[in-house]
């Protein structure tokens, strides 16, 4: 007999760093052993039509973490197009669009709507 499952899941226990914002893209470089360069970053943003207004860099324990401020406000699914678009991870970015979808088919609390598309600082 099969036991019943329960009904909440558990996701990674961490602290976050960055949270989601209509004007920043979070992506994960987790391959790279040296940092994202600007220049195709700056690219790939021109041809998506996005202008950068900053850059911010920081290591992970795999690789990169890259913050855009950006000057247009996307919507979740934009963000994530984009996001995949610039190089981050595609695990990442497909549970993003998972995310991104619940937020627009499920009344959720604002709690999570901030929650959305983060980076960790750490996992604990």
């Amino acid at each position: 007999m099969k036991r019943k499952r329960d009904n909440y899941e558990w996701g990674t226990v961490a602290e976050i760093d960055v949270r989601s914002s209509p004007k920043i893209l979070l992506f994960d470089c987790d391959d790279a052993r040296s940092c994202p360069r600007l220049v195709p970053l700056l690219s790939r943003l021109r041809i998506i039509g996005l202008k950068a207004k900053w850059f911010a860099y920081s290591r992970s324990r795999h690789g990169w973490h890259v913050e855009i401020g950006i000057r247009a406000s996307l919507t979740e699914a934009e963000t994530v197009a984009a996001q995949f678009a610039l190089g981050s991870d595609p695990q990442r970015e497909t549970m993003n669009l998972r995310r991104a979808i619940a937020l627009r088919k499920h009344k959720i609390s604002p709690f999570w709507k901030h929650r959305w598309n983060i980076l960790f600082s750490h996992k604990l």
